[in-house]
């Protein structure tokens, strides 16, 4: 917590807070805990992705790319993408980050490119399963 926050009064609300829910969960499997954990996490905001950048669709998967400096933000291949679809104004890109624990992260990309971004990613997948079916 930032120095300026700390107090005396909020550090002992904050430790009540923590003691209570640390009680509420005595008797949750350490699969619900992990799970309510990871669902804390995704509720949270970072900005470690910059406002503007380029989504690159090639023949091994996709790509996040830095607009401002061309650096790469992540990656993933094809057999790591759960789903993708879009809209109007949004392509939706659902990739598994954990197979062990099924858990997915969905990225969402205000574009008016979602439907050109989709069949250009259908098409690559489709190629793909192609060719293990040829092999």
């Amino acid at each position: 917590m930032p120095p300026n926050m700390i107090s005396i009064a909020n550090t002992k609300s904050i430790v009540l807070q923590i003691l209570r829910f640390h009680e509420s969960i005595q008797n949750w499997s350490i699969q619900q805990v992990k799970l309510a954990y990871l669902s804390t996490c995704e509720k949270l905001k970072f900005s470690s992705f910059p406002v503007n950048l380029v989504l690159a669709v090639h023949s091994s998967g996709l790509t996040f790319v830095s607009a401002e400096n061309e650096a790469m933000i992540a990656s993933f291949f094809y057999q790591d993408i759960v789903s993708w679809g879009y809209s109007l104004n949004a392509f939706v890109l659902v990739v598994s980050v954990d197979k062990a624990d099924a858990h997915d992260i969905e990225y969402a990309f205000r574009t008016n490119m979602g439907r050109a971004i989709n069949n250009l990613v259908q098409a690559y997948v489709r190629y793909q399963l192609e060719q293990k079916l040829t092999q």
